[in-house]
């Protein structure tokens, strides 16, 4: 086997390169384009594709500062000097006070105060004064918004002189580079410490410095060939693949936890030679089981229709099998080599390494369980059934706190906006005339008017803007003078048509019929569900609709869509997906377990126990923050993947103690005693590493690493206790019955 070994280091090396190089491209890929994080089922999402393929709505930055107002000579230079600056992203830039002085100029002639009120919460703020200068973006910008960003405050800094700590900035560009710089943050600053950490946690397990640095070294050939499927998969890195190195981490040192708690137990009698062998015989099973199992919980995320934790879901499920084929083929040689080191200084142990301290605690963690496990079993589901009542009252969450912590810049900058210039979440209603040609273009501007006036007087803080912004207003009396001028209006506005279409943003064609776009824009933090602003909006719409004369109301449809309508329908499909994630993961899992243990009974068996956590921590959620964002929802099936690791080593020394001779009780005691150690180890393990992404400035992976902790411990509690408990009692003398 030492040739064996020798050689699977060698090939490992021999690989290292090409893995290095494939970890490398896939950071550098890092493409997290927020959109994504909505499901690409949903008909939303359906409908902001066919509004961006009609209206041509190009990507743009809102930018202001402290001290930005209609007056401030600042705008105008920064428009400037970004306009001189021959960008390959800039297309143009428009500043309030630009679109102000349009409109109070011929042939629009809006008093000032009316053309103020017209753009109050789009382009003016709420005090009459404040305005903002927007970006607009080619299709250049996408491929590197770090750097768009970093020229833009760049340009704001040294040629607007406006102080880099006084700029906000808002706009889905924006929000994507900041997930991009967030996501590339948590794995160059946490994967280290929390690579350490999970080291320093498993070195009583290890006990040799040679030993650590070989299950390092393949424990990083792993992670880095993580990292490298996605990149010779095709796919780019986003936020949630940031975690998979250290999931890919700790799952592996946990698994060589367990191999060599199997392969120390066997060192006093079987020998330095034959007792790899034997852990790999004995371990294989367990280890392959706990390793699939995981692979499972973590592969059901692909059936999710949010891309990022899709690809989460194929990548990393394909990693854990990675991590699989290194513990079974790398490790044991790994134990060879370090055996004879330690043979060769005599350090090989002659009685089983368990010790008396560990023994002793084990014997009276053990005994009461067993005495009283009938009282276990029914606390544990008192327990389990109070806490999962709040599983109700959970509910999806995609606001921009969901991703970004209070304390963050982009946070902070969108706080700013939306009380200084206006809402920054935007609605598209459009509004849908079948048959344009049988009433006149005047007549169709003003039922869009009439909408639009209606939309503003919401109870909500809405900002709109149309096409009756852009045209002269007719008059509205019923003299003989208004009525000619309207007449002669419509036909010039009919003559413009064509050139409306083409150079505005906000009127489009379909075939025979005609789009009138509505840009509204709703705050995105005031704590409105965003399902009751999109209601909202649509009521309003409904009832200015039914004032209308009956034959105007069959000439046209609405058709809502945007970022925000978009977001409120991703809401429940994260709860849908959570559901089928979970439920088809549970089902492979119990499928897989009773397949492995040779037993449909201890199939179920092994997952009940399992549930409490699930149960338990999502159903204290449900009473605590019920939100829950994409980084929250994966962890049902990774935690119940990961869960199941330390009831199968469990569920495998009781079988050995069984099949042994040993009661149910006496073979729970024995399961303690071999195992007991190694489960706390591994969950400390996995905790630790994964609670050290809890200070990510992206707030998905840093909820997930947080929650995963808190669903490992609830775990090992229910492993420690509630499955002896069972097995303690009749199901325990089912289970000795199935192997006689």
């Amino acid at each position: 086997m030492s040739r064996r070994a020798i050689l699977c280091l060698v090939v490992m090396a021999a690989l290292f390169p090409v893995v290095l190089y494939g970890a490398y491209r896939a950071l550098w890929s890092m493409n997290d384009d927020a959109v994504s994080w909505t499901g690409s089922n949903l008909d939303s999402r359906r409908r902001l594709e066919w509004f961006d393929a009609h209206f041509a709505a190009s990507d743009s930055i809102l930018v202001s500062w402290n001290g930005c107002t209609l007056d401030d000579a600042r705008l105008d230079r920064f428009a400037e000097s970004l306009e001189s600056g021959r960008y390959a992203w800039l297309d143009r830039v428009v500043t309030g006070r630009q679109i102000l002085e349009e409109l109070t100029a011929p042939p629009y002639g809006r008093h000032r105060a009316e053309a103020i009120a017209q753009l109050r919460n789009v382009m003016i703020g709420p005090d009459g004064e404040t305005t903002c200068a927007v970006v607009i973006l080619t299709d250049a910008a996408k491929e590197n918004g770090r750097e768009v960003l970093r020229e833009l405050r760049a340009v704001a800094q040294d040629d607007g002189g406006i102080d880099a700590e006084s700029l906000h900035l808002a706009g889905h560009l924006v929000e994507t580079a900041t997930i991009n710089s967030a996501s590339l943050a948590t794995l160059k600053r946490l994967s280290l410490p929390s690579t350490l950490l999970v080291l320093i946690v498993a070195w009583p397990f290890l006990r040799s410095l040679r030993l650590a640095i070989l299950v390092l070294a393949t424990a990083s050939f792993c992670e880095c060939a993580a990292l490298a499927l996605v990149h010779f998969g095709g796919s780019q890195m986003n936020g949630m693949l940031a975690v998979m190195p250290i999931l890919v981490i700790v799952v592996f040192v946990s698994g060589a936890v367990h191999l060599i708690n199997y392969y120390r137990d066997a060192l006093p009698h079987l020998g330095a030679a034959e007792a790899p062998l034997h852990a790999v015989r004995v371990g294989w099973l367990p280890c392959t089981l706990s390793i699939g199992t995981t692979a499972l919980g973590i592969g059901s995320l692909a059936l999710s229709h949010v891309h990022p934790v899709r690809l989460f879901g194929i990548y990393a499920s394909l990693s854990m099998l990675l991590v699989l084929a290194s513990l079974l083929i790398v490790l044991p040689g790994s134990l060879v080599l370090t055996t004879r080191y330690e043979a060769a200084r005599g350090r090989i142990p002659s009685k089983p390494g368990h010790g008396k301290f560990p023994s002793r605690f084990w014997e009276a963690v053990a005994i009461p369980i067993s005495r009283y496990h009938g009282a276990f079993v029914i606390a544990w589901i008192a327990v389990t059934l109070a806490a999962s009542a709040g599983l109700p009252r959970l509910h999806g969450s995609m606001h921009v706190s969901d991703f970004f912590s209070r304390d963050t810049r982009i946070f902070r900058d969108h706080l700013w906006l939306e009380r200084n210039v206006g809402p920054l979440l935007p609605v598209e209603v459009v509004v849908v005339f079948s048959d344009p040609g049988s009433w006149p273009m005047l007549d169709r501007l003003q039922v869009v008017s009439q909408l639009e006036h209606a939309i503003r007087t919401t109870p909500l803080e809405v900002g709109t803007v149309s096409m009756a912004a852009f045209l002269p207003k007719p008059g509205d009396s019923a003299t003989v003078r208004d009525t000619i001028g309207r007449t002669l209006f419509n036909r010039q506005i009919e003559s413009r048509r064509n050139e409306l279409i083409s150079a505005s943003q906000y009127l489009a064609t379909e075939g025979g019929r005609e789009l009138w776009r509505i840009h509204v824009r709703l705050p995105s933090l005031s704590g409105t569900r965003y399902e009751d602003a999109v209601a909202a909006i649509e009521n309003t719409v409904r009832r200015a609709t039914a004032a209308l004369p009956k034959e105007e109301q069959l000439r046209f449809s609405v058709v809502y869509t945007g970022m925000l309508p978009l977001l409120a329908d991703a809401h429940p499909a994260l709860m849908r997906d959570l559901i089928v994630s979970f439920g088809s993961s549970f089902l492979m899992i119990a499928v897989t377990l009773a397949a492995g243990l040779r037993s449909w009974q201890l199939g179920i068996l092994a997952m009940v126990p399992n549930l409490f956590p699930i149960l338990t921590v999502f159903g204290l959620m449900g009473w605590i923050h019920p939100a829950m964002d994409p980084g929250t929802m994966m962890t049902a099936s990774i935690g119940l993947g990961i869960a199941v690791d330390d009831t199968v080593h469990f569920l495998t020394w009781f079988r050995r103690g069984l099949a042994d001779g040993l009661l149910p009780r006496t073979a729970v005691r024995n399961a303690f005693q071999h195992c007991g150690n190694a489960m706390v180890r591994t969950t400390l393990i996995c905790g630790a590493g994964l609670a050290v992404y809890g200070v990510s400035s992206f707030a998905p992976a840093a909820r997930f690493g947080i929650l995963v902790s808190l669903l490992l411990a609830a775990a090992l509690m229910g492993v420690l206790m509630f499955l002896p408990a069972l097995l303690s009692g009749p199901l325990g003398r089912l289970v000795a019955g199935i192997r006689k």
